[in-house]
């Protein structure tokens, strides 16, 4: 079953979702979501560097978990798949879509646990990074 998981992840990990454009991105996640704006470039650089901005995303992690989504959302603790966890009550299929609903509201839940530290793209590209040059020129 777990290959055949991997497998789908893989298959829609090559479709190409809605790609969001960096700036209507930071004016989506701050005028429909209510993002605040000295956080704003801290979203839109890691939203870059774990999705590309792509909705339909997907990671096979080295531990076999999955990324889904925008927000690279892994399936071990936070979204329904082979998980007992799954705190963003939420099936992970659902965070490879359009509608971004669902995955705005689960990644607010992991920073506000764990901060953006509970992201890898975030740590490795926009920690400690002049965060601010990925909103400053957008117009919100």
């Amino acid at each position: 079953m777990r290959s055949l998981l991997l497998l789908l992840a893989l298959s829609a990990g090559l479709t190409q979702g809605y790609v969001y454009g960096r700036c209507e991105l930071a004016r989506v996640l701050y005028r429909d979501y209510g993002f605040q704006r000295d956080t704003l470039g801290d979203w839109v650089c890691l939203v870059q560097w774990e999705s590309s901005y792509n909705t339909r995303a997907t990671n096979v992690n080295t531990n076999e978990s999955i990324d889904y989504g925008l927000f690279m959302i892994n399936d071990y603790y936070w979204c329904y798949s082979s998980s007992p966890y799954a705190d963003c009550k939420v099936d992970c299929s659902a965070l490879i879509n359009d509608d971004i609903d669902d995955d705005v509201s689960c990644a607010v839940l992991i920073q506000s646990r764990q901060g953006f530290a509970a992201w890898y793209g975030w740590q490795n590209h926009c920690k400690g990074q002049d965060v601010e040059s990925y909103v400053s020129d957008c117009v919100l």
